[in-house]
């Protein structure tokens, strides 16, 4: 045991090193990689390097080691090819930004093979058929990554919302996780801590290879609490519950006018606050206090959940008239 903490702690300080190497030659990275959001029909005003490459290329490389070193399990492998694809899928959206289509094809192709070769270790419902379980967790995580990718639109809020998911779920079912998957999430906190702020600044983006990544983090995590009885549905549905119903209202606005409800707009409530810094730090509060409430009073889900979506559409209104 002493042996592993103290690779632990090795590995811990060479990604913390190398991620503020990362942060610093961010610049130079980005423009080696072709991985610049550039500012033409845009909302920032300059070409900005986008950093979720890079970070979770080292995340991936760091789990990796402590896994063929300590674990060799193959289960951590196939997670890792999981990880490792949605990498490869989010580095070419990145790139030559993929058409709608052939990122689905691909995420369902990962997905599908992923809950395939773990058909019994993950699940909806114990109650369920294993085709019912397969079908709907390709569904659901599908759903979460374009939650998450379309929630990307206002500085720090989807690596705000990660890292506050990793905390939350260290919290609250550390003692039950895996001692791979401790590892694992204390890694990513300790990163996410030190790109958050560059990223809340402007400094440097998620891109879509980040976006993607935590979706996939985050829906792991909280299925290996999930499977056990630690964590319920409201343990995800509420972190993410108000970028949920705005990704739903923004949708059926779009169906409604006849436009394309996959093609991107600035009519999310995340895009209509981002140039007060009083109404966004309401919206922060608005999107995260349901689930900070619901970890203390787990037993008022539902009322937590009424009363955010009232406090959202109210504070919607508001916005709009002012």
């Amino acid at each position: 045991m002493n042996d592993y903490l103290s690779f632990f702690i090795l590995i811990l300080i060479l990604n913390i090193l190398f991620a503020f190497f990362i942060l610093k030659n961010i610049d130079r990275f980005s423009r080696l990689f072709s991985l610049i959001d550039l500012e033409k029909n845009k909302i920032h005003v300059k070409d900005t390097p986008k950093y979720g490459f890079f970070v979770f290329s080292l995340l991936i490389i760091s789990t990796l080691s402590i896994n063929l070193i300590y674990f060799n399990k193959i289960e951590f492998y196939i997670l890792l090819v999981y990880l490792l694809s949605f990498l490869l899928i989010g580095f070419l959206d990145d790139l030559y930004e993929l058409k709608v289509w052939k990122r689905l094809v691909l995420a369902t192709t990962v997905v599908s093979l992923f809950y395939y070769f773990n058909y019994q270790e993950y699940y909806v419902s114990s109650s369920f058929l294993n085709i019912i379980n397969f079908l709907l967790l390709i569904f659901f995580t599908l759903g979460f990554i374009h939650l998450v990718n379309i929630t990307d639109g206002l500085n720090g809020l989807v690596s705000s919302l990660f890292l506050y998911s990793c905390i939350y779920y260290f919290l609250k079912g550390f003692d039950n996780y895996d001692m791979f998957y401790k590892f694992f999430i204390i890694i990513n906190i300790f990163i996410f801590l030190i790109f958050i702020i560059p990223n809340f600044l402007g400094i440097c983006f998620l891109g879509n290879t980040g976006a993607y990544l935590i979706a996939i983090v985050v829906s792991i995590l909280y299925l290996e609490l999930y499977k056990i009885s630690v964590l319920e549905y409201s343990d995800i549905l509420l972190i993410y519950l108000i970028p949920l119903v705005d990704g739903l209202r923004v949708t059926l606005n779009r169906i409604k006018n006849r436009r394309n409800p996959f093609k991107g707009d600035f009519s999310h409530l995340h895009h209509l606050v981002r140039n007060n810094k009083f109404h966004t730090l309401i919206f922060f509060l608005i999107v995260f206090y349901p689930s900070f409430i619901n970890f203390f009073y787990s037993e008022f889900t539902i009322i937590i959940g009424v009363i955010s979506i009232l406090s959202f559409f109210l504070f919607l209104i508001y916005i709009k008239k002012n």
